[in-house]
């Protein structure tokens, strides 16, 4: 049908512009409201590129994706992809989510979340990865910003229309962050032979066997990227602050040790394992991994703030050896996520299938506190496709090595 965009939305503001196209709020109308409720608003990704026909859309891999992976309520869901008949682009009409899990930390300004929001948070989106690995494909690029978030009570999660003004939280209910994955522009096929392409992924993110450029490489890639992340996401300071792919390793290799089998003084295996694949592909770039001893994942993940369970989940998705890494299923299946609540669940449902009660997401009154400040700050909104203009950050924690082995 040969309608316009602007005849079908109106558009409110731009909220990101990246390499491959911007984002825009939009308000349905009525043209629209076959699309989505007349009056919602709703987000609308434009393609830079201009199209003659819908044909070649739909073999671009974000399209593919979208259209081959069913819903599920921790992906954000393409509710119309469209060609317009005179400006050529190719629009995608997404559910409007308040921000994004960068966003997020950036709003909470150096004061953490609690272990049940954390827990909450990584759960949701390890739960959206095993839909998208269950139907063999993987992400690739998994970062904070491709991460949305909205806040709401579990009344409002079942109608996302319902909300869409500022985090606005009564005190008596602290949030609850419902979590749904986004940007499918690098998804692929598990099975996918043909080389990939060299740059995926932000490079704080991006698994070993990326950057010691692996021919071929799988859902482990994603794995890897929840376990850089869960640290962020707890402590609000990136694990591996690379500065180039170099640095990269040097910073895993750091904090997981050089590959090989480490020891502590207790006979306990710490580190990220052995990986011989690893040190052949780093010959192959005439690189060598330097040999450093691993720090305890207990030790930037401090008790009694952050249980042990989180710990042994990170170090287990930051195995070097992607073969050592958990399945998303797997992930799923670990103690720390034993009590984990999914706001996107019905509330006797959840608790009844999972046997968890919802007094066990125990949050004080200051946190309630805090989350009302968030809620006051005009918005978390920042153009999210931007690379992270303050990617300087120090080095996340300065472990005494005193107690590693030799």
């Amino acid at each position: 049908s040969q309608v316009a965009l602007e005849d079908r939305f109106e558009v409110l503001k731009e909220i990101g512009d990246g390499s491959f196209g911007s984002v825009v709020l939009a308000r349905v109308r009525t043209a629209g409201a076959n699309v989505a409720r007349r009056g919602s608003v709703v987000a609308i990704k434009s393609m830079k590129k201009t199209f003659d026909s819908l044909t070649p859309c739909l073999e671009l891999r974000e399209v593919v994706f979208l259209r081959t992976i069913p819903n599920h309520p921790h992906l954000v869901p393409a509710l119309d992809i469209f060609l317009d008949p005179y400006s050529k682009k190719l629009h995608i009409c997404m559910e409007y989510m308040e921000g994004n899990l960068y966003q997020l930390m950036k709003a909470r300004d150096h004061k953490c979340l609690d272990n049940a929001s954390v827990k909450s948070v990584l759960f949701q989106i390890m739960r959206g990865l095993e839909h998208i690995h269950s139907h063999n494909f993987f992400h690739r690029d998994i970062k904070p910003e491709n991460i949305l978030v909205s806040t709401s009570s579990h009344q409002e999660a079942s109608n996302s229309f319902r909300r869409y003004s500022a985090l606005v939280t009564p005190p008596s209910t602290p949030p609850n962050y419902t979590v749904r994955l986004a940007d499918f522009g690098l998804a692929r096929e598990t099975h996918s032979k043909l080389p990939y392409t060299t740059y995926v992924s932000t490079r704080w993110y991006r698994a070993p066997e990326v950057l010691l450029r692996a021919g071929e490489y799988s859902a482990p890639v994603d794995i890897w990227a929840v376990g850089a992340m869960a640290v962020e996401v707890a402590t609000l300071k990136p694990l591996f602050p690379g500065g180039n792919e170099v640095d990269q390793v040097w910073r895993v290799c750091e904090i997981m040790g050089s590959p090989g089998n480490w020891y502590n003084k207790a006979g306990v295996r710490v580190g990220g394992g052995d990986w011989r694949e690893g040190t052949r592909l780093a010959s192959k770039l005439g690189f060598s991994f330097p040999k450093m001893a691993p720090h305890a994942m207990d030790t930037i993940l401090r008790a009694p703030q952050w249980p042990a369970s989180l710990s042994g989940f990170v170090t287990w998705c930051l195995m070097w050896d992607p073969k050592n890494r958990p399945t998303s299923s797997q992930a799923l299946m670990h103690e720390y996520f034993n009590d984990a609540v999914d706001p996107t669940r019905p509330k006797s449902s959840a608790s009844k299938m999972l046997g968890r009660k919802q007094s066990d997401l125990g949050r004080t009154v200051k946190e309630s506190t805090s989350t009302t400040q968030i809620a006051s700050l005009p918005s978390w909104f920042r153009k999210s496709l931007i690379g992270r203009s303050d990617v300087a950050e120090p080095a996340v924690v300065q472990v005494p090595s005193k107690d590693a082995p030799v």
